[in-house]
């Protein structure tokens, strides 16, 4: 398989700093928190593809109630519906729904829990541009690149 990479930018609510000398620190930590699916809260996530030279292959939309509950997909093409083992595919995230019988992984837990130590131990190009507000809530915007082999069997 070929690697993955992918450009995310997070925006958490922690104080903006003035230098970046930490960024790296900061990103990586925030595996333990916002970025680790097993402890985040219901959230939706977009997630831009990229070639080596910046160009954008594809955009992915996560809607994420639990790790183990999701539609997710490349805009504008199929949806998944992920709920514990089961899965389905449609058109949008509304559906209409196909059952697509035994396509995950009987330990699901534990497959996120190793790509998530590859995306981490990955993270290069970091920086944070400062805080942004969002909803009337000023944040501190993140901005990294994750490289990691997205199937290394």
């Amino acid at each position: 398989m070929k690697p993955a990479a992918f450009l995310l930018m997070l925006l958490v609510a922690t104080p903006a700093l003035a230098e970046d000398p930490g960024c790296l620190a900061e990103i990586d930590a925030l595996h333990d928190g916002p970025l680790n699916p097993l402890v985040r809260t219901p959230h939706r996530v977009e997630r831009i593809i990229t070639e080596a030279n910046g160009a954008v292959t594809s955009i992915w939309d996560d809607v994420i109630e639990t790790p183990l509950r999701a539609i997710t997909g490349i805009r504008g093409q199929q949806m998944t519906l992920i709920l514990d083992r089961d899965c389905w595919t449609g058109p949008t995230a509304g559906g209409p729904w196909t059952l697509q019988p035994g396509q995950l992984a009987e330990n699901r837990i534990a497959t996120m829990t190793t790509q998530q130590a590859a995306r981490r131990a990955g993270i290069e190009d970091a920086e944070r541009p400062g805080l942004t507000e969002v909803d009337g809530r000023m944040l501190t915007e993140y901005r990294f690149v994750a490289r990691w082999q997205a199937d290394p069997a």
